[in-house]
């Protein structure tokens, strides 16, 4: 048998919300509504583009603070994750109760004003986008101190309208390129 908690808010823009209510209920797993959603990837492509992701976040940020920290870089790193990890618990329960697109948006909306919600949610998509010029053109330079002469905001520009064309091509072609991507990773 399992428990299931339920929290409702009802809110009102004039007034504090309150802490809301909490309703108990025991809910038999044969009575729970079975998922009709049909996959669109495997286990290979959607594994690895949670692990790309991953890997990408850690090892584009270990090789900045290799370079700012020199050989205190694990030690960097550490203060890092000890600052980060008491917002655990937050991230958990933004990432499972809004698994959607917006999850900022989303959250926001929830407990701001749809002005705020809306504001941090256009200051995410300009950090998005700011974050993937940083990191096209961080690449060609790397790519330029590794190969010699290169056109570096030819190549960025390039690496930027490449991504661009696998988010339209859809998410099958996006995954096919981070399955590769990762493969070479653990080469």
């Amino acid at each position: 048998m399992r428990k299931h908690y339920y929290v409702y808010y009802v809110f009102d823009d004039r007034k504090y919300p309150g802490w809301g209510k909490v309703t108990e209920m025991s809910v038999h797993s044969s009575n729970l509504p079975k998922p009709e959603h049909k996959h669109q990837l495997d286990i290979y492509r959607s594994t690895s583009i949670a692990g790309n992701d991953l890997l990408a976040s850690v090892l584009y940020t270990t090789g900045l603070v290799a370079a700012a920290c020199g050989q205190l870089a694990p030690i960097a790193v550490l203060l890092c994750v000890l600052a980060l990890y008491p917002f655990k618990k937050i991230f958990q329960e933004c990432g499972t109760a809004l698994p959607l697109n917006g999850g900022v948006y989303v959250a926001l909306l929830n407990s701001a004003s749809k002005f705020t919600a809306t504001f941090a949610a256009s200051c995410s998509l300009i950090s998005y986008s700011a974050t993937a010029v940083v990191s096209a053109s961080s690449c060609t330079a790397y790519a330029a101190g590794t190969i010699g002469s290169l056109n570096q905001i030819g190549v960025t520009i390039t690496i930027m309208a490449f991504f661009a064309l696998l988010v339209t091509l859809g998410v099958k072609d996006s995954a096919n390129v981070c399955c590769n991507s990762i493969f070479l990773y653990f080469i």
